[in-house]
């Protein structure tokens, strides 16, 4: 009988390790399989779970800038981030120590914090708990195991294995942080690259404009020549400058580029009359992206021109002796 339970024992133990080196092979396929950082807590909480032997596992990251730690555990259907301070609780000791610490009883330890217990109605009870350092020694996280299965203690093989895949988590996190890291980086330089491309844009045209300026015989020519650029820089489908009539107030259509040309110059519109009329009239500029839904629209003119804005761009115009506006029609591409 004694050699059979021995045998029986001895199987147990093998399947045992059979099934933590499963776990281990998992999580070093999880840890291999992602570089978002949350992502990453994810998978690789169960397996260690698996791995250990324990009834749950926490991996927390150090958060340097405001020194807490910080993970996200499943509360039903949803995510609950937990926050601890650095040298609060047993997590936060390690953090702070860089120590491993193996506990048979949570509750007799005065550093280990039940406020979690109180909240989730868990019971802690043994926990090993064990750094996450970087290859410089420098501490990044924590990994907390909780509660051995089958009411056991976490042995000394225990803090090994949890150290050693504490190293194994430590360099894809790393790892996951300098691709966030490089992914801002890269965001910042395409964003500070594309400003100032629309800054060369906008100097390109000003040089032009004021090359049409210096060149222009007659001043249609002249305006003709500004709304073209000026179309180009915005992105336009079509542009006008309208001139208020100095004794009426009315708004003469005096250039046009895109669009139906020729029969916007012939038209007039009455003073506030439309969505230029009323830039002209109030000297503010206006931008409307549904024209169709704004009561200012002058859908006459358009059905009489045959050209139909979607959006619109107007900015008044002034000079000593008058007034006016230019419009910019339909930016391109919808």
């Amino acid at each position: 009988m004694s050699d059979k339970s021995d045998i029986a024992a001895l199987e147990a133990s093998v399947k045992r390790e059979q099934r933590k080196l499963k776990a281990l092979q998992d999580v070093g396929a999880a840890l291999g399989s992602t570089l978002d950082l949350q992502e990453l807590l994810t998978l690789v909480v169960d397996r260690i779970s698996e791995a250990m032997e324990a009834d749950r596992s926490t991996l927390y990251v150090l958060e340097e800038e405001t020194n807490e730690l910080w993970s996200k555990v499943a509360q039903g259907e949803r995510w609950l981030e937990i926050r601890l301070r650095v040298g609060d609780g047993l997590a936060g000791t390690v953090a702070q120590t860089g120590r491993t610490l193996n506990i048979k009883d949570a509750y007799q330890d005065p550093r280990f914090d039940a406020d979690w217990d109180r909240r989730s109605g868990y019971r802690t009870t043994s926990t090993v708990c064990v750094p996450m350092k970087n290859h410089h020694g420098r501490i990044i996280g924590v990994v907390q195991c909780l509660n051995k299965s089958g009411g056991a203690y976490f042995t000394v093989e225990d803090e090994a294995l949890l150290g050693a895949l504490a190293s194994q988590a430590a360099v894809s996190i790393e790892n996951s942080k300098l691709f966030l890291s490089m992914v801002g980086k890269n965001i910042e330089l395409l964003e500070a690259q594309e400003k100032l491309q629309q800054k060369v844009r906008e100097l390109d045209v000003l040089f032009e404009i004021a090359q049409v300026s210096a060149s222009a015989q007659e001043l249609d020519e002249l305006l003709e020549g500004v709304l073209a650029r000026t179309m180009r820089a915005v992105n336009a489908e079509a542009a006008s400058i309208l001139l208020a009539d100095a004794d009426t107030g009315d708004l003469r259509f005096r250039a046009a580029v895109g669009g139906e040309p020729e029969a916007i110059k012939r038209l007039r519109i009455k003073a506030g009359q439309g969505i230029c009329g009323w830039v002209a009239q109030h000297q503010q500029h206006q931008v409307v992206n549904d024209v169709d839904a704004d009561v200012r629209h002058s859908r006459n003119i358009s059905e009489e021109v045959g050209y139909h804005p979607r959006s619109v761009l107007c900015v008044p115009l002034r000079w000593d002796d008058g007034i006016g506006a230019v419009e910019l029609l339909n930016k391109a591409a919808g």
